[in-house]
């Protein structure tokens, strides 16, 4: 194979590797658009530097990868075929900031969760997903001028919400609040 072929082959083997089941989703995966993934695939240009993302994300050999020779996962690097890359964010100081891409096990995971993100919280780790329909009554992170936080959310009606947490709570209009992602699941240490 050459590098400016069979770019279709390696983008379904990222697919692969990174436990999606859509090219968008391998895209959000990525962090690029999905018209610069179907560029590649269109021209048959090999998406080098998607493949090495996907080999640090993931773990996958970038041998299998590249060419579909081997393993998916060399035997010399723990293997991790039930694992989802999921990136995740540190929660300081009312910001967040990059954290690590973490290998979690697809079973731990809620079935029908997409895009999901992992925010660390001190010493709480929260599974959250980007991706929802509207927002409606739970535990969410939000942007409040600026100010990044979890905080409980409650529909009511006028296209509002209550917003709380353990001391304070208040009213205001949905569109006042950014809301960044639905948090699904919490974890402690004990």
């Amino acid at each position: 194979m050459e590098f400016n072929q069979d770019a279709k082959s390696a983008i379904e083997r990222m697919v692969q590797a990174y436990g999606v089941k859509t090219k968008l989703a391998l895209c959000e995966a990525l962090g690029i658009t999905a018209s610069a993934l179907a560029n590649r695939q269109n021209r048959n240009a090999f998406p080098a530097e998607y493949v090495l993302k996907c080999a640090l994300d993931t773990g996958a050999s970038v041998r299998w990868l590249t060419y579909g020779h081997g393993d998916m996962f060399e035997q010399t690097v723990v293997s991790a075929p039930n694992a989802l890359a999921v990136p995740s964010k540190k929660l300081l100081e009312r910001q967040l900031h990059a954290g690590e891409t973490l290998l979690l096990d697809k079973a731990f995971l809620p079935e029908d969760i997409k895009s999901p993100l992992v925010v660390i919280d001190g010493s709480t780790q929260y599974i959250a997903t980007q991706a929802y329909d509207e927002v409606y009554d739970g535990t969410w992170l939000i942007n409040i001028d600026g100010n990044i936080s979890i905080r409980e959310v409650v529909r009511i009606p006028g296209n509002r919400v209550n917003v709380s947490d353990n001391k304070h709570s208040f009213d205001c209009s949905i569109n006042e609040l950014e809301v960044i992602a639905r948090i699904t699941m919490k974890c402690m240490r004990m």
